[in-house]
């Protein structure tokens, strides 16, 4: 089943916005200082974001391949993005699980900030309403 570009759209804005919201949770819990509140929450967080790493490769990639000539590379680009958050978060869980508060915390604050800057950039590159509208004109015969 294919799902409207505008449905991709405000699935994954959606998304987006879950994500924020557990952002900024962290980000009081990282100034508070509160490291067993962190682990919980840093650990709905990864939950969370690999969820959507899921639902952005089975909605977002295939709206995005054929959608203009820019396609291919725009995937290219957010699977670049994606392993490489990957990576990371799965460093950063094993930090956040085994170290002190002092030792993953800088890391973390600089995770939050990318992962902030990453969202506002795939909105702007990849999910703008007028590249993700259903009335997209193709050139087919």
């Amino acid at each position: 089943m294919t799902l409207a570009l505008s449905v991709v759209r405000k699935t994954i804005l959606e998304e987006h916005a879950l994500i924020k919201g557990k952002l900024s949770e962290l980000e009081k819990l990282v100034t508070q200082e509160k490291a067993q509140s962190i682990k919980n929450v840093f650990e709905e967080f990864s939950s969370l974001f690999l969820k959507h790493l899921v639902t952005e490769e089975n909605l977002l990639v295939p709206a995005l391949a054929d959608i203009d000539a820019w396609g291919s590379i725009r995937v290219e680009k957010l699977g670049e993005e994606h392993a490489e958050q990957s990576r990371i978060l799965k460093d950063l869980q094993t930090l956040v699980q085994e170290k002190s508060f002092t030792e993953y915390k800088k890391d973390l604050t600089l995770f939050i900030k990318s992962i902030y800057e990453d969202i506002e950039r795939e909105e702007k590159d990849f999910l703008s309403a007028d590249l993700l509208k259903d009335d997209l004109v193709t050139s087919g015969h």
